[in-house]
């Protein structure tokens, strides 16, 4: 969290609840287990990861110029 700045938990589940289909997350691995202990809806939510789920090399190979790695 950010120093001086509070989440509302109640207000969190609520909007993943209403409005959330899928939690996409740069190394869901970690993200999901510190959500689930912030807040228990967390754990019924579905999620991606951008690490293990994308494969870079290759999106990288079709963008003109881009390297990664």
């Amino acid at each position: 969290m950010v120093n001086g700045h509070n989440l509302d938990p109640n207000h969190v589940a609520a909007f993943a609840a209403d409005a959330v289909v899928v939690i996409i997350a740069h190394n869901a691995a970690f993200d999901r287990t510190f959500m689930e202990r912030y807040c228990p809806s967390f754990e019924h939510q579905a999620w991606a990861c951008s690490v293990s789920e994308i494969e870079w090399r290759i999106m990288a190979s079709k963008a003109h110029g881009c390297r990664i790695c």
